[in-house]
């Protein structure tokens, strides 16, 4: 291989990371390890509206502990019902929101006791206690009404229904409802339930730029027979709006995607740029290696043909010069 193509190489391989050769594409990690289907529809149903971000489901820990380091992860969403299943999970989520990641939640995430500072420091409601959802025809449902208006969330109705068997909330030690606080940033409920005023949506942004939005009332189950089987959700108008707001929403705080995506074309002109002074570079010093070698092949016939006549002088001089020689 000569010393351009090795060049070449060096670069497409060895430091793919700071040579990108595809487009920017924001992606969003949607995970459930219980209910992958619950997952997969949500992914799809967001995918119907969101153009230009590739949607990527997941239910294995592992898989989304490794793809949290990526740069172009612009959320990720939890639908989870149990904190079970985001135990192993809560120190990687933890610091990818710290440093600039967006994230939604479902009532899993926000159970203290299962997640500890996901539900404090992440999703600050704070979960010791649940209540219990309202009966009505079509089966149990939690009733929202608006607390807290918010930009980006105007096309949700005043008050609604969505499905859902139980809520978290934060109470004390009669389980009478508290309201603590983060230590840092702006919380605000945008939904209450309409009897206990207890939290339904929050919403939540750190002084960094970080967002989460939390649904504490979300809880389905993943057997169509149930009543509050999750496909009855997705196909909810105003959860789809919901949603698909919330993504908005939270992607926009996402300052560690954002602030990579914002730089990119930047960084992909700086490489090619960078590509190319190393690709002149190295046809100077393949010349210069020809060039070279050339001269080393002249110099050496050169010497040799030199020291071939002189042996073949020598030879014939010594011959003639010593005594006895055949004349």
């Amino acid at each position: 291989m000569d010393f351009k193509a090795w060049v070449v190489v060096v670069c497409l391989m060895g430091a793919g990371s700071t040579c990108p050769v595809v487009a920017w594409t924001p992606r969003v990690l949607v995970y459930s390890s219980d209910m992958p289907g619950f997952a997969q529809g949500l992914a799809e149903l967001l995918a119907n509206h969101t153009e230009g971000v590739e949607f990527l489901t997941l239910d294995q820990p592992s898989e989304l502990s490794s793809l949290l380091a990526m740069p172009d992860v612009m959320c990720v969403i939890l639908p989870v019902t149990t904190g079970t299943e985001l135990r192993t999970l809560v120190d990687p989520l933890y610091t990818y929101f710290q440093n600039g990641g967006a994230l939604i939640g479902f009532q899993g995430c926000c159970e203290t006791k299962q997640v500890g500072r996901l539900a404090t420091e992440v999703f600050p409601v704070f979960g010791n206690s649940t209540g219990s959802p309202v009966m009505k025809d079509a089966g149990p449902v939690n009733e929202y009404v608006r607390d807290q208006p918010l930009e980006g969330f105007q096309d949700i109705p005043e008050a609604f229904d969505l499905v859902g068997q139980f809520f978290s909330y934060s109470g004390d030690a009669t389980r009478q409802q508290v309201d603590p606080q983060p230590a840092e940033g702006l919380k605000m409920v945008l939904f209450r339930e309409s009897n206990t005023k207890a939290p339904l949506v929050v919403a939540y942004e750190t002084p960094k730029g970080s967002r989460s939005l939390c649904l504490t009332g979300c809880f389905v189950k993943s057997k169509e027979t149930e009543r509050n089987y999750y496909g009855r959700l997705l196909q909810d108008p105003v959860f789809i709006s919901l949603i698909n707001d919330a993504l908005a929403w939270t992607a926009q705080g996402a300052t560690r995607s954002s602030s990579y995506e914002s730089n990119y074309a930047d960084l992909i002109r700086s490489e090619k740029g960078r590509l190319q002074s190393l690709l002149a570079s190295a046809d100077k010093a393949e010349k210069r290696s020809k060039d070279q070698r050339l001269l080393f092949l002249s110099v050496t016939w050169i010497l040799g043909i030199a020291a071939i006549a002189a042996l073949a002088y020598l030879g014939f001089w010594r011959q003639e010069r010593v005594p006895g020689a055949a004349s």
